[in-house]
């Protein structure tokens, strides 16, 4: 009986043992897994602010060169009619 015991005893061990290996694995292999997201995470989130930068770039260009040609305009339209007036 006492054998029979200690065999089942042993037994228990040796499936615990081998269930805390498999624990082990499966939380090894979760950590590495959340290592490689949180890197991917990172590089999307560079390319986003490096893309939005980009555009504010591309957006600061269109309102500059706007800018430029309604000066243009309004120096172009304004100053025949303030010539016609001060008749220089």
């Amino acid at each position: 009986m006492q054998t029979e015991m200690d065999s089942l005893l042993n037994q228990t061990r040796n499936q615990a043992t081998t269930i805390q290996t498999e624990m082990d694995s499966l939380l090894t292999q979760i950590q590495d897994e959340a290592k490689k997201m949180q890197t991917e995470r990172e590089k999307i989130s560079e390319d986003l602010n490096n893309k939005v930068n980009e555009f504010k770039g591309q957006i600061t260009l269109v309102v500059t060169i706007f800018s430029a040609v309604c000066c243009a305009l309004i120096v172009g339209l304004v100053a025949p009619y303030v010539r016609s007036k001060i008749k220089i």
